[in-house]
């Protein structure tokens, strides 16, 4: 993502109306998106971002919802099910993706990530899980 792109996407976010604190979090939710695709497919298009804390892009065809979670102690949160299937029905999606975004300055390793996603049968909910190394660009998808 260049500067431009970067400004023209504040300046969306702005019309949002959003309270700073929660501008803030969407930017880096979106930020976050931007990287991932650049890093998964020039080939993928991004559809929506602004509305939930869902994104949704196209790929291959298939319409896919991606949520993505930084912090370990909140992946509980994305095993819900009905909030799933509610995404899923209300965007009319084929998928949905979890991506963990690995920070700088995280204590966690790739294997504790693992560890969690696997405690949580993320792949009970999501059709596809990803590690994201943000500031590596490095992509592992976790079967």
């Amino acid at each position: 993502m260049n500067l431009e792109e970067f400004v023209k996407l504040d300046e969306e976010l702005d019309l949002l109306c959003l309270p700073e604190s929660e501008k803030e979090k969407k930017l880096i939710q979106v930020i976050d998106l931007f990287k991932f695709v650049e890093c998964l497919s020039s080939s993928i298009e991004i559809i929506n971002y602004a509305d939930d804390d869902i994104n949704i892009i196209k790929n291959k065809g298939l319409k896919a919802g991606i949520i993505f979670c930084d912090n370990l102690h909140f992946i509980h949160f994305n095993c819900n099910y009905q909030k799933i299937q509610f995404f899923k029905n209300k965007y009319q999606l084929d998928e949905i993706w979890f991506v963990y975004v690995l920070e700088l300055n995280t204590d966690y390793s790739q294997k504790n990530i693992q560890h969690y996603i696997q405690k949580y049968n993320l792949q009970k909910y999501y059709n596809r899980t990803f590690l994201f190394n943000f500031f590596g660009s490095d992509l592992s998808e976790i079967k």
